[in-house]
């Protein structure tokens, strides 16, 4: 009978204090270190990096708070909407509609919503051209300003105070030159004194003929006002509110929590009238009565 002896194969690996040790065990313990420390150099960037929780984060814009339109109810977010002195919210599209609406009224009314809106809050608005920013401008000072008002003698065209110099002004519009003092066409030396007379006469005219009809002015721009009926709320085409009876102005916001003695003392002497009427009605039905029977 033959004997095979059976040859004890060593495993593969190298043979170190008489154990075998398998290579791919220390490569994949190599490469599972590797990948830890990878990781913590990539939390410590990621730490590195990170914000603090006390420092505000930077905002999303989709994220910006939203408010809605007061003219056209739409909701936009706030950095799409300007806010007025009411503190009422208008976009762009109907603030810029507003405007144009106001240059393109006859005579001009400014534009507002609970007050007027001023030319300075438009050019930080940014949603109308620079041209409509000067015609707005013009106009309101047109309106709003207490001094001589000064027109051009060629087209008529009002000529604002940074368009004027010591003794003319330009216009913008037509080109031509109207001086300060006798409104007529700019001139060397002095101005036509018989001229100048009759417009006083005139402008002293009517200024009696307001005092003599009662009419009023206006405490912002100063426009004669006169009331064909209704009440003594007095809303001014400058945007002025005021009491039509004692001249004291209703505010801002227009309303009409103003008290008048003189309204009150008016409205007094109506009702006595009205109780005076109503008696002697009653008297002459009294009359009637006593005939019949």
């Amino acid at each position: 009978m033959l004997r095979f002896n059976a040859a004890i194969v060593p495993q593969q690996g190298n043979l170190r204090n008489g154990q075998y040790q398998n290579p791919n065990i220390g490569q994949s313990t190599n490469a599972t270190q590797q990948r830890e420390n990878q990781a913590r150099v990539e939390d410590a960037q990621m730490q590195r990096w990170q914000l603090p929780n006390s420092m505000p984060r930077p905002t999303v814009p989709n994220e910006l708070p939203k408010k809605n339109c007061a003219i056209c109810d739409e909701e936009y977010p706030i950095n799409e909407l300007r806010v007025l002195f009411c503190n009422h919210w208008h976009c762009r599209s109907c603030l810029r509609g507003n405007v144009r609406v106001a240059l393109s009224s006859r005579p001009f009314a400014p534009a507002k919503c609970c007050s007027v809106i001023p030319a300075e809050l438009l050019r930080q608005f940014g949603g109308l051209t620079t041209n409509e920013i000067e015609q707005y401008k013009v106009k309101m000072e047109e309106l709003t300003n207490p001094r001589s008002k000064l027109y051009c003698w060629g087209c008529a065209a009002y000529i604002p105070n940074a368009q004027r110099t010591k003794r003319v002004g330009d216009c913008s519009v037509c080109g031509k030159r109207t001086c300060k003092a006798c409104r007529a066409k700019s001139h060397f030396g002095a101005c036509d004194k018989t001229k100048t007379q009759a417009d006083g006469a005139v402008e002293d005219g009517v200024y009696l003929l307001a005092e003599l009809k009662g009419w009023k002015r206006c405490p912002n721009c100063l426009n004669l006002i006169q009331k064909n009926g209704g009440c003594n709320h007095m809303t001014c085409s400058c945007g002025e509110n005021f009491c039509y009876l004692c001249g004291e102005v209703y505010g801002i916001y227009g309303s009409s929590s103003h008290t008048c003695e003189r309204q009150q003392q008016e409205d007094q002497r109506r009702l006595e009238q009205w109780q005076r009427r109503q008696h002697r009605r009653q008297l002459q039905l009294q009359q009637r009565q006593q005939q019949q029977s």
